[in-house]
């Protein structure tokens, strides 16, 4: 039994309420699972050798097994507990790892049971199945505000590390100064705009762009404020350092956003 000795943390519990440790028993360590599986979509002809890239489909999700172990027997009652906290709440949760190299992401995941541990007829902990949500590991939330001076005119960067391959799709809020009626973004690096209009003196606008909604504070539908049409719509960022013009009388602009990143598990 080789023990690798990771703590983790699952649905907001440390394992190490548990006593209990991430291992490897039997098994090789040499190889695991990398991550970002995608599925190519093509075309192939019958006088053409190649064939035509039309895009990729992010539909594989992420999965690898864990081994969850104590270095002590486990009691049946306790070992009842273990099972009810990883799985008695059906649902996507963070599995954080809690390691040099790990302890900065973490998988949203169901964890599925596999089989129990036993030595001499005791329980030391359980086999399971990790099945992300999506082909990558995140990190977690991080903000960005941009104050914004009282020139029309604004101009702002933003680095993109999202591994995720049609780009990154952040949560955006900004509030409107007292003479200000329309705000767009300039992607300089996709040349694409996001621009809402008809827009209230100090409202405050939230805009999920992932999942595309979009909130106000006065509580109207803005949805038909968004102009949309080519290169217009929803706000992304492009991979690398994107530079975003900005027009429009704001107080602040803040964007929320999460990596992507292409970690194995196991």
């Amino acid at each position: 039994m080789s023990f690798l000795g990771r703590c983790f943390t699952w649905n907001g519990i440390a394992s190490r309420d548990f006593g209990l440790i991430l291992a490897s028993i039997n098994n090789s360590l040499n190889e695991v699972p990398s991550g970002s599986g995608i599925e190519i979509q093509g075309v192939s002809s019958i006088k053409n050798p190649r064939k035509l890239f039309l895009g990729a489909k992010e539909n594989q999700v992420l999965e690898f097994p864990i081994e969850i172990v104590s270095e002590k027997p486990l009691d049946l009652p306790t070992f009842l507990r273990i099972k009810q906290w990883l799985f008695g709440n059906p649902g996507y949760h963070k599995l954080q790892i809690e390691d040099e190299w790990y302890s900065d992401f973490y998988f949203n995941c169901i964890l599925k049971p596999s089989e129990d541990i036993k030595f001499g007829g005791e329980y030391f902990g359980l086999r399971c199945n990790v099945e992300c949500d999506s082909p990558y590991a995140y990190t977690f939330p991080q903000t960005k505000i941009y104050n914004f001076d009282s020139s029309v005119i604004n101009y702002f960067e933003f680095d993109n590390f999202s591994a995720e391959i049609y780009g990154l799709r952040p949560i955006i809020e900004f509030k409107m100064s007292k003479s200000g009626k329309e705000f767009s973004i300039k992607n300089l690096a996709t040349n694409r705009e996001f621009k809402m209009i008809d827009l209230s003196p100090n409202e405050v606008i939230t805009v999920d762009n992932q999942n595309e909604i979009i909130t106000s504070s006065t509580g109207l539908n803005r949805f038909k404020n968004l102009n949309k049409g080519r290169n217009q719509g929803y706000f992304s960022l492009a991979h690398g350092l994107n530079k975003l013009e900005c027009h429009g009388l704001l107080e602040y602009l803040k964007i929320t956003y999460q990596f992507a990143v292409r970690l194995g598990g196991g």
